[in-house]
């Protein structure tokens, strides 16, 4: 009876040990660590992911002891500033087997990769078009050929390009090539207004495919509900030729530098002589909360990018109308400042308005004030 029991035991033992062997290779959760990126990359990829099977969570370089605890570690190689031993312990941890990249290393000895050539350059892909659809794919791909998991698997779509030279509307899927094309969508879905003022919008910090653009869905709600016809533009070398196409009332450009590469100077006598305001809103990378405690408010590149050099193009209110929101998960998500949309919605409005009267009928007003707060 003993001999029974104990074979019985010895049974269960041996089932017990194989379907935990079988989940743990096969079927069990996929754990990505996430090393060095910005908190608005972090939020695009993982909210993209929709497997139930797939976990991403952040290592901070301080804790890069923990790598060893996951399934594929992805770092970001821009701005990765880590010491000699730090860098040994990722190595140290491709080395004992755990898949690792470092994607856009500046830094040669950051370089660091475990992948076969394929692998690499599929991640990568997914990474430099990092729209939705890829973030989404790219979990599925490392669960399914680096982690080599074979249940709870949804089949990993190959990397697409990002739209690039287009239009887009509040649908984060469709994208239109020419303004045609654009002005019958908004005709169709009942956003389009004859004689409404035009306004094209340029260059937003945030993708508007990546999933994160609560804020850019915020602005083309605004000021279609304040009565203009809104065109969102995602282009960095044909921004003129879709201007010169919307003839636009007003430019609304979120700078990151001059607004038109190689042809700055002729995109200011463009606007100057069509008397086309070009303004500059602000989106900042704190929370309002951090921002506002901060006495800096913004300074270095971030500045000089976003405000200075946009003011060799005439621009004028650098007016911060969005900031970065935690939700309940720890993410940060773009979110416009609804007052501050608001108060902006309507500067461009008064300033369009102004454009349409004629000089008998303008008054113009001169006083001077001090400002409590320098940032507003």
């Amino acid at each position: 009876m003993n001999k029974k029991r104990l074979l019985i035991i010895l049974i269960i033992i041996l089932v017990a040990g194989s379907c935990w062997f079988i989940w743990n290779k096969l079927a069990s959760p996929t754990k990505i660590a996430l090393v060095n990126f910005q908190q608005f990359q972090i939020t695009s990829i993982v909210k993209a992911n929709e497997d139930n099977f797939i976990h991403y969570e952040v290592v901070p370089v301080e804790k890069l002891r923990k790598l060893k605890n996951y399934d594929c570690v992805l770092a970001f190689g821009m701005g990765l500033g880590i010491s000699a031993e730090q860098r040994e312990l990722i190595q140290s941890t491709a080395d004992k087997g755990t898949p690792v990249l470092i994607y856009a290393a500046t830094n040669p000895e950051n370089n660091i990769c475990n992948l076969d050539s394929v692998e690499r350059k599929d991640l990568s892909d997914y990474l430099k078009d990092g729209n939705k659809k890829n973030y989404r794919n790219m979990a599925r791909y490392i669960r399914q050929h680096i982690d080599k998991k074979r249940f709870f698997v949804t089949p990993a779509e190959p990397a697409a390009e990002s739209a690039s030279d287009v239009l887009y509307h509040l649908d984060d899927e469709i994208s239109f090539k020419d303004v045609n094309e654009y002005e019958q969508y908004l005709k169709q879905h009942n956003f389009f207004k004859e004689g409404a003022p035009k306004v094209a919008v340029i260059g937003v910090l945030n993708d508007p495919f990546s999933g994160n653009r609560d804020n850019i869905d915020s602005l083309i709600v605004s000021f279609q509900n304040a009565g203009m016809n809104i065109y969102p533009i995602a282009s960095a070398m044909k921004r003129m030729e879709f201007l010169k196409e919307i003839e636009p009332d007003a430019v609304v450009y979120f700078a990151h530098g001059r607004m038109a590469m190689g042809q700055a100077d002729a995109a200011v006598q463009w606007l100057k002589e069509r008397n086309i305001p070009l303004f500059a809103p602000l989106t900042i990378l704190q929370t309002e909360e951090e921002w506002m405690n901060d006495p800096m408010g913004m300074f270095g590149g971030f500045m000089s990018q976003s405000m200075i050099m946009p003011e060799l193009d005439g621009a004028i209110y650098p007016y911060v109308v969005n900031a970065q929101e935690v939700d309940k998960e720890g993410l940060y998500l773009f979110k416009a400042i609804p007052e501050r949309l608001k108060n902006f919605t309507q500067i461009v409005s008064n300033f369009i308005a102004l454009q349409r009267k004629s000089n008998a009928e303008k008054r113009v007003s001169i006083y001077y004030f001090k400002v409590p707060d320098r940032r507003r």
